[in-house]
This record gives structure tokens, C-alpha cells and sequence, in this order.
């Protein structure tokens, strides 16, 4: 009785929830139409929403408590986009690194202390000056780069898995 019970408030929710959210993801793929990939993003967020409707309604348990540090407390951090290096797509990025290190060349991810417990997730991931200078030029004092650590290592190998690009002739 009691697990048929569970399972009926466990379908109600997940209908509640997929009547709620489906409309404003509808509204969000429409203004996507032409990117794939934000919409195969927004029909995986719908999907997760619904199986994990309890991270919005009760703000207990380790999800609760990282989304309620979260800075926005209104949307878990699950379900936030960080977005490392934003360009126009006619920009041409010049950028200029004057002390180039380990972590102002390649970035690096930040950790978080809540309640005692350093954790780090996507949000956390901060962009380099190869990241800022994707597309354009990056000017950057070569004694400098030399004098670092693994930078130098880390600067070829960089380049190195740079995709080919194909003769524009």
C-alpha cells in the first residue's frame, strides 16, 4: 500500500513538474531554431529537471545546500552555464599576456569552501589567455614564458592539438 502510494506521488510530481517546465522549454527552443546543439542541451535539461524535482522542492540534503551557495539561490548550480570566453563571431581578438604563467595562459578551476568541505564543479572553471585569444592573435613576451614552469611544455603542446585548418584559396 505504502510503495504504491510513493509511486503515485512520485508520477504526480514528475507530470506537475514536465507541465511546468515544458512550455518555457518550448519557448527557448524556438529561440535556438538553428543551434542542435542547445536544443539536444534544453530536451537533457527537461529530462533532468523532472527526474530530480526534489533539488527545488525541499532545500535539504548536499544539493540543497550546494545550490543554496550557489550565488543566484533561485537556480541550482546544476543548471547554470559558464561561459569561459564570449566573441562576436566578426571579432578579431588581440590579447596581450604580460606575465604569463601557468594559469593565465591555460586558466584554472577555483574551489569553493562550504560548511567546511572544498568542492568545485564547471562553474569554477576559469578561462586563459589562449581561451580569450582563440581565433586571434596572443602577444606574449618569450623570456618570460620561458622562465615559467610547464609553461613552455604547456605552450607547444596547445599548439600542437590545434585542429589543421584547410587552404582558403
Amino acid at each position: 500500500m505504502g510503495r504504491s502510494y510513493s509511486e503515485k506521488i512520485q508520477k504526480l510530481n514528475d507530470e506537475v513538474t514536465l507541465e511546468v517546465i515544458t512550455h518555457f522549454i518550448k519557448e527557448l527552443k524556438k529561440s535556438y531554431l538553428g543551434y542542435g546543439e542547445i536544443k539536444k542541451y534544453l530536451t537533457e535539461l527537461q529530462k533532468d529537471i523532472v527526474e530530480n524535482v526534489e533539488i527545488f522542492l525541499e532545500e535539504s540534503g548536499e544539493q540543497g545546500e550546494i545550490a543554496a551557495a550557489s550565488l543566484d539561490k533561485k537556480l541550482p548550480r546544476r543548471y547554470k552555464v559558464n561561459v569561459l570566453v564570449s566573441q562576436k563571431s566578426d571579432d578579431f581578438p588581440i590579447v596581450v599576456e604580460e606575465s604569463p604563467n601557468y594559469h593565465t595562459l591555460f586558466g584554472y578551476t577555483e574551489t569553493a569552501t562550504y560548511k567546511g568541505t572544498v568542492f568545485t564543479d564547471f562553474s569554477l572553471i576559469r578561462s586563459g589567455a589562449l581561451h580569450k585569444a582563440n581565433g586571434g592573435v596572443l602577444l606574449i613576451d618569450a623570456i618570460k614564458v620561458l622562465e615559467q614552469p610547464y609553461v613552455w611544455d604547456g605552450l607547444k603542446r596547445a599548439l600542437r592539438s590545434l585542429p589543421a585548418k584547410p587552404n582558403s584559396t
